[in-house]
């Protein structure tokens, strides 16, 4: 099925302390504000893989028991640097993106991501559906707020499971963080990629044997001025693609800002393109 990206949108998160939901207690990222019968919580080290988060940085475990009720699975309640309960006013934003593994494969009906205005995600301020997953495989996913001028003073995030599985499953989540609009983009095109060296040798024959070694991409936007630009020099950025309102049609991937490039005539608006080169892996959409 053809896609028509033109309801897609650009969005960015420098890569802080200001948007980052868990920064300020990244020692403990686990969803441990209360404890839920037939769910087991947990916090680990990431290891290193291409796809995932860098190594050593903590995750949060959710186990959920097959025999667990519906409803919100496991919450999080948001934190000053100080270690005090405190809200976070997340009405300049417009979508979160995470970094999240299931042991089991799901689907775009199982789970939901809760941005509550009290303790417990008990209030559902923002309810955003986590697309499919595929069992022991990492995603990078972005999940749009649906009335973001709404969410003034958030207090807790959580996870919603919608519907039973079959099995017991295990969600690892890292790095909940806040993005905001890339405003006046009207194109983009994402180039990666794959770096190789010639192993060909004598016994290689007629034939050229080649070994793939290190991946690259970059992001090149188009679009028109609305303000000053967006992103700083020498800054690293979560940088996310939709290519259209649909649920997980998403690339992601952290990068810095390498090239602003303006014009202008008196004919059209200015120009503001802008290009991003990847430092880590660049998740492709999950549908």
């Amino acid at each position: 099925m053809a896609v028509l990206n033109s309801t897609g949108t650009i969005f960015y998160s420098e890569i802080s302390g200001v948007n980052h939901l868990l920064d300020k207690y990244k020692t403990n990222v686990s969803f441990d504000e209360q404890v839920l019968v037939n769910v087991t919580l947990s916090q680990s080290k990431a290891d290193l893989t291409k796809e995932g988060p860098a190594k050593n940085s903590n995750m949060a475990g959710i186990t959920v028991e097959t025999s667990a009720s519906l409803g919100i699975v496991a919450s999080k309640r948001l934190k000053d640097s100080s270690n005090v309960n405190t809200s976070v006013d997340c009405s300049s934003y417009s979508c979160v993106t995470l970094w999240i593994k299931s042991s089991v494969e799901t689907d775009d009906e199982t789970l939901e991501f809760i941005l509550s205005s009290t303790a417990n995600a008990a209030t559902e301020t923002e309810a955003l559906p986590i697309p499919g997953l595929r069992a022991g495989e990492w995603a990078r996913v972005i999940l749009r707020m649906n009335n973001p001028n709404l969410d003034t003073s958030i207090i807790s995030m959580g996870i919603k499971q919608l519907k039973s599985l079959a099995e017991d499953y295990t969600l690892t989540i890292h790095e909940p963080r806040l993005m905001e609009e890339l405003l006046g983009q009207k194109s983009f095109n994402i180039t990666e990629t794959i770096d190789s060296i010639d192993l060909s040798d004598y016994q290689s024959r007629e034939f050229r044997e080649f070994e793939p070694t290190f991946t690259s991409w970059t992001i090149a936007f188009e679009g028109h001025k609305e303000g000053p630009p967006p992103l700083k020099n020498k800054s690293f950025y979560v940088i996310g693609i939709s290519e259209n309102e649909a649920l997980g049609m998403a690339f992601v991937g952290d990068g810095f800002y390498t090239t602003f490039n303006p014009s202008g005539n008196f004919a059209e608006a200015v120009q503001y393109p802008l290009t991003i080169q990847g430092s880590r892996y660049l998740h492709k959409p999950l549908a």
